[in-house]
């Protein structure tokens, strides 16, 4: 069995071989004779620049290198369902600036959910933090449960409410039927339709992530300096800016670089039924196959694997920059260790702990005590105090399970995902019963 990037790069060969007498109307006046040379030839050209023909090793390095480069080669589309830019019946396209094109639209509705996230979520989670219990800070952990809802499902709501009821913003695509009259009306079309996709990523990932950020913000407030900084009676303003939110902010920008990692994973079906250009439209529409319409689609392989690709090199571009924003926002981390370090010097009594606990000294010990045995006394088991230990156990496990759901009903959204949790379990043990 080949392997899957070999057929599909044969495929592609195929693909353009057939369509080369559309652009080159010339064959057709080309005898039966010369047309099978020159397919003979083009094919032997097009595998040789592809590597093809090379051995597994050295093609294989070839296109990993070719990769690193952003270089996904050429695609030729022989089906029914042409992409927003071509201008003509199956033609060749680099990978480049189609990935490129559909990037650019995905990073615009993604940046702007999540520019507002940061914008809006930093500010209310140190708020929240500030005055951890009171009835805001319940609400907001209510709501919380809202970002376990995936985008699409509250893009659909959203489109049900604000664009069939109320018909506020349009159901679908980028741009309106008729085009503005100079290129700027494009920009107040654009974002009428970017509208309801942003908010859709923003409701699915605000909740969350304020939430995540005000527990680590309670977390630090706690610590002995913000303590002493109220006594010494700075204002909230400062010292939430100083006391709490610059030691805390390795752990927000982690947490909100894990967010951001897997920002195509939210995309992909919301751009689909916005039917927004990006690359999760791309990668559903374009390179996967669908065999649920009229017509059998077989997909577009070098699409897919090439998005994988470019996931897998957001993911280490993301985690290069994470590791330098850490220098600058942490002092305390350096790229060289020259700085001197404390060493903690051994005393007597850890020297003679260490004698001690060390595998000569203790298999002499062992030897020693095997000598001075003389015969091994087999302990009686006691039912009565095995019994009285099972109860005690016991107590103090329903006695710490009390404790635990009273802990639980402070927390309302602990609640919802505990029941959720639960009713799966019973759904589950249902299924297997019956």
């Amino acid at each position: 069995m080949k392997p899957q990037l070999d057929t599909a790069i044969r495929t592609g060969i195929q693909r353009t071989i057939q369509t080369y007498h559309i652009e080159h109307p010339y064959v057709y006046n080309m005898s039966k004779e010369e047309r099978t040379a020159l397919f003979d030839d083009l094919r032997t050209e097009l595998e040789e620049e592809s590597g093809l023909n090379e051995p597994y090793l050295v093609k294989n390095l070839l296109w990993t290198f070719n990769a690193l480069k952003f270089d996904w080669g050429q695609l030729t589309i022989g089906s029914v369902r042409p992409l927003s830019f071509f201008t003509q019946w199956q033609r060749g396209l680099s990978l480049n600036k189609m990935l490129s094109q559909y990037l650019a639209m995905t990073l615009l509705l993604v940046a702007t959910a999540y520019l507002l996230i940061f914008i809006l979520g930093l500010p209310l989670a140190l708020i929240l933090s500030q005055n951890h219990n009171k009835w805001y800070d319940r609400l907001l952990s209510t709501m919380a449960p809202i970002s376990s809802v995936p985008s699409w499902v509250i893009g659909i709501l959203l489109i049900a409410i604000f664009a069939v009821e109320l018909k506020i913003f349009p159901v679908g695509g980028m741009f309106d039927t008729l085009p503005p009259k100079n290129k700027i009306g494009y920009i107040p079309i654009l974002l009428k339709h970017m509208a309801l996709p942003v908010i859709a990523i923003f409701l699915s990932l605000f909740f969350q992530m304020v939430y995540s950020w005000r527990t680590i913000f309670v977390t630090f407030g706690d610590e002995d300096y913000v303590d002493l900084g109220k006594a010494i009676g700075l204002k909230p303003k400062k010292l939430r800016r100083d006391y709490i939110l610059k030691p805390s902010l390795p752990y927000v920008i982690t947490s909100f670089s894990l967010i951001l990692i897997s920002f195509w994973q939210m995309t992909m079906a919301l751009e689909v039924i916005f039917q927004w250009h990006g690359i999760g439209w791309l990668y559903i529409t374009v390179g996967l196959p669908n065999f649920w319409g009229e017509s059998m689609y077989p997909g577009e392989l070098l699409i897919a694997l090439s998005l994988v690709v470019l996931f897998a090199y957001l993911l280490g571009i993301v985690v290069f920059l994470l590791d330098i924003v850490y220098i600058l926002v942490d002092p305390r981390i350096r790229l060289t260790q020259n700085e001197p370090t404390l060493r903690i010097i051994p005393t007597k009594h850890k020297k003679l702990f260490r004698k001690k606990h060390s595998p000569i000294y203790y298999e002499k010990a062992s030897s020693l005590t095997n000598k001075s045995k003389t015969k091994s006394i087999s302990p009686k088991v006691n039912v009565h105090q095995l019994i009285i230990t099972l109860q005690s156990g016991t107590k103090q496990l329903l006695k710490g399970f009390g404790k635990f759901i009273v802990e639980l009903r402070k927390f309302p959204s602990a609640v919802f995902g505990f029941a959720i949790i639960l009713l799966l379990v019973l759904g589950s043990l249902y299924a297997v019963i019956e």
